[in-house]
């Protein structure tokens, strides 16, 4: 696992926006019975980051995002903000307004291709 994913599961998603990838992976495991309940319940007793590991990380990742302690907390505290606040995430038609008027052709130039 990279570092920056150890991170991003491992204090990003659970502090940010209470998501805990462990949950996922351990009822995988109960699923293929490869792990019982009780043992996947303990196992997220623990926590999520081992604390001696997680500073060096999260050193590591300000640094190399070039981000000061104050920033990268304010980012942290912010609200999480949706994929659809972000321009590139609106249907292309409604980014690119003349495709719309090219759509009904590429529609049809498609279904002669296609027979």
């Amino acid at each position: 696992m990279s570092l920056y994913l150890r991170f991003y599961q491992g204090y990003i998603l659970p502090n940010k926006f209470n998501i805990d990838k462990r949950r996922a992976h351990l009822s995988t495991l109960i699923c293929s019975k490869q792990i019982t309940r009780e043992e996947a319940l303990a196992e997220l007793e623990k926590p999520i980051y081992d604390p001696q590991l997680f500073q060096l990380d999260y050193d590591f990742v300000l640094k190399k995002l070039r981000l000061t302690k104050i920033e990268f907390e304010e980012i942290m505290c912010s609200p999480p903000r949706a994929h659809s606040d972000y321009p590139i995430e609106k249907p292309i038609y409604d980014r690119f307004p003349l495709l719309k008027i090219a759509r009904p052709f590429w529609a049809a130039l498609k279904g002669q291709l296609t027979r």
